[in-house]
């Protein structure tokens, strides 16, 4: 990261190109974690998923090529509380809409029909069926399974 131009906010470190139009990514400096500022332009199913994590990574999506999908806990780290319709830092993650994202996380109910999504209008998660469309954002950095992961950065 050290090539590229880096805008700070208390939180969130937005990664700007050079030139510096606008930011592809942010680093979350709580969590450890990069996020792009981009997302599927539509709802995707588990084999569109997969093809769209593959071809940020073929692409070298900002520089990188081990994007995946988040798991809920990391999802949820950056849903915003204090905002609604989006639940979400809009400076840092433009564009983002009010609708469902898919995570990693199997729902254990039924963990092959359905998987952990979470809400950016409202903030919340449920879970959804895996051939169903969601929104995806990707991300990078260490899997993290529960917030007390997060916190102590393990």
């Amino acid at each position: 990261m050290s090539a590229d131009c880096m805008a700070k906010s208390a939180r969130f470190e937005k990664i700007i190109p050079a030139p510096p139009p606008k930011h592809k990514l942010v680093f979350d400096r709580e969590t450890g974690l990069t996020w792009p500022v981009e997302f599927s332009a539509k709802g995707l199913d588990d084999e569109q998923t997969e093809r769209y994590i593959a071809d940020l990574n073929a692409r070298k999506h900002g520089g990188f090529d081990d994007w995946r999908v988040p798991t809920r806990v990391e999802l949820l780290t950056i849903v915003d509380d204090t905002r609604h319709s989006p639940a979400i830092d809009a400076d840092a993650f433009p564009g983002t809409p009010s609708a469902w994202f898919r995570t990693a996380t199997p729902y254990a109910a039924d963990p092959k029909t359905y998987a952990w999504i979470v809400h950016f209008g409202s903030g919340h998660s449920s879970g959804g069926r895996r051939v169903s469309g969601y929104r995806v954002r990707a991300v990078r950095g260490p899997s993290r399974q529960s917030s007390a992961s997060l916190r102590s950065g393990a």
